[in-house]
């Protein structure tokens, strides 16, 4: 049984779609022209990264700070570990 003439056109017809050399290429014009688009996808970025905790960017501030604390309560004032005569918060 032989396939219709529709069908061997369709399994001939093979199309191949392949970026140009230059597509990777961006221009300071190019970014100049879309630089508003460049703001609002920063923007979106980093309101997003910080949206999940509470204090957002100050976590970055206080997450060390709050280590310190930790460090000194614990390895300073509960295990009394000798830190050199350097106060403890220094030194942790």
């Amino acid at each position: 049984m032989m396939p219709s003439a529709g069908v061997r056109d369709i399994e001939e017809r093979v199309t191949a779609i392949t970026p140009s050399p230059a597509s990777l290429e961006l221009t300071l014009g190019e970014l100049w022209e879309y630089r508003e688009l460049l703001y609002f996808l920063v923007w979106r970025y980093l309101k997003v990264r910080y949206k999940q905790t509470v204090i957002g960017a100050a976590w970055v501030i206080l997450q060390p700070f709050l280590t310190m604390v930790v460090f000194t309560l614990f390895f300073g004032w509960l295990a009394k570990l000798p830190s050199d005569d350097l106060p403890y918060p220094v030194f942790y």
